[in-house]
């Protein structure tokens, strides 16, 4: 489990290079996490944005839309 107070970089990337469906969390001991899906990507990487944002306002958020 990956806790959102850890998270440091949220962004949107590709699986396999060529299909825009993933989404990448970087976390503060520098571990990366690739989550891809069919499942509609723009969704998804806004909730987790805004959950991030919610748990994390006192630090400053990076992210690439």
């Amino acid at each position: 489990m990956i806790a959102y107070k850890d998270i440091v970089k949220v962004t949107k990337e590709k699986s396999d290079k060529v299909v825009p469906n993933a989404i990448q969390l970087e976390t503060k001991n520098g571990e990366g996490y690739l989550f891809a899906s069919y499942i509609p990507r723009e969704r998804i990487y806004i909730a987790i944005i805004r959950l991030w944002q919610n748990i994390s306002l006192e630090k400053v958020i990076l992210c690439r839309i």
